[in-house]
Parts: structure tokens; C-alpha cells; sequence
């Protein structure tokens, strides 16, 4: 393992948290339930992740406690929430683990990938469960715009699907070299392009 794999990625008990790059939305009943740009991948078994959502990046007026214990040996005992919205109710459908031993875990809450009627990785809409980064490499249409700084000069720009990319209005390709590279990234990342006319540096300001 990597210095960087090191830092990002972390083994606790039977499973293994990392943060994620990807927007993550979840939707019941039509109504938007959380949004992060800040996902937590939570390992609990060993095929794929589940989301976890930082607790401010969720609508804590669609939860109610609702007195349900979720127990778990390497989490700990976790409190479920349910979630009402869209005119929908979902049991148990979240869940909460604030006296983890799993310090990572206990600002988070987890909602049940079943219980929700939608989730959008970025803007497209994913199916049975979320994606594995470590098997599958996925570029995915954004909506959200990148600043980035390239050789001193600031420049704005959208990464799209090919049929919607047209550079004058900076929108780009997610196939194009520039566009595959931003993909995944945060603030603070540098980028490296190599292009026939040599190297191309990118410093990730703001994503919004």
C-alpha cells in the first residue's frame, strides 16, 4: 500500500473507510434526502461499498428516531432512523452509529440503499449498489463547474457527456484528456497533461 493509500484509506475491524470524490444524492419519494460531495466509502462487505453521508450533508427534518437498535460487531450498536418524504415513509431506513468505537463513523449516517427510490452518482442515476472504484473505472457526466488555474491564469469550465461538450462555452468532453483527468478530483489536486505541444499543468481551485 501507497503512502497516499496509507492516509486516505483506513481498516477498522472487518471493514474499510475511505473518502469518496463523487456527488452523492439520495432521493425518496421524489424529495432530495442528502447530498454530499463528501461520501464516506464504508467497506461492510467485501464486494462494494455502502455510502455513508456526513450529518450536515442530510435533511435531519425528514429523520425521526425511531427507537430501533442496529447491531453490528465492528460498528457497534447503531441507532435507526426512519425517513419520511415525497409523502413517503421508509422504516429504519437510516442509521446513525454515534458511540462507534469506529471513530470515523460516528458523524455519519447511513441510509439504507434499498429504502431509497433513487441515488445519483454525479448526475447519473445508479442502480443496485454503488459502485466499486477498485473494479469498474467510471467517468461520469457533471453538472458542477471546476476552477482551475493553468499557468497563472484562472479558467472556469463543465465537465460533460460528449454530445453536450462545446469548448467556446467551456463545456468539455469527459472522454477528452482534460475532461477524463478532472474526473474524481478535489480541491488542491494538481494535474499533469501531456499534449503535443508538452506538459500542461492544472491546480483545482473550486468545484461548485
Amino acid at each position: 500500500m501507497s503512502a497516499t493509500e496509507a492516509e486516505t484509506s483506513k481498516t477498522r475491524g472487518r471493514i474499510r473507510i475511505e473518502p469518496g470524490a463523487k456527488r452523492v444524492r439520495a432521493y425518496l419519494g421524489g424529495e432530495l434526502v442528502a447530498d454530499t460531495t463528501r461520501p464516506a466509502l464504508v467497506w461492510e462487505v467485501p464486494y462494494y461499498p455502502a455510502y455513508y453521508f456526513p450529518l450536515a450533508d442530510v435533511r435531519a427534518e425528514l429523520l425521526a428516531e425511531d427507537g430501533g437498535v442496529a447491531h453490528s460487531p465492528s460498528r457497534g450498536d447503531g441507532r435507526t432512523l426512519t425517513v419520511r418524504a415525497g409523502g413517503k415513509e421508509a422504516l429504519r431506513a437510516a442509521v446513525r452509529y454515534p458511540d462507534s468505537p469506529i471513530e470515523e463513523l460516528r458523524d455519519l449516517i447511513r441510509l439504507d440503499w434499498g429504502s431509497m427510490d433513487a441515488w445519483f452518482e454525479e448526475d447519473e442515476q445508479v442502480f443496485t449498489h454503488p459502485r466499486n472504484p477498485y473494479t469498474r473505472v467510471d467517468i461520469l457526466p457533471s453538472s458542477r463547474h471546476v476552477r482551475v488555474e493553468v499557468d497563472g491564469e484562472e479558467s472556469s469550465m463543465q465537465v460533460v457527456s460528449s454530445a453536450e461538450a462545446n469548448s467556446r462555452e467551456g463545456r468539455i468532453s469527459s472522454v477528452s484528456p482534460v475532461g477524463a483527468a478532472l474526473m474524481g478530483r478535489k480541491v488542491g489536486d494538481v494535474i499533469t497533461i501531456v499534449t503535443p505541444g508538452g506538459e500542461i499543468r492544472y491546480a483545482v481551485l473550486e468545484i461548485s
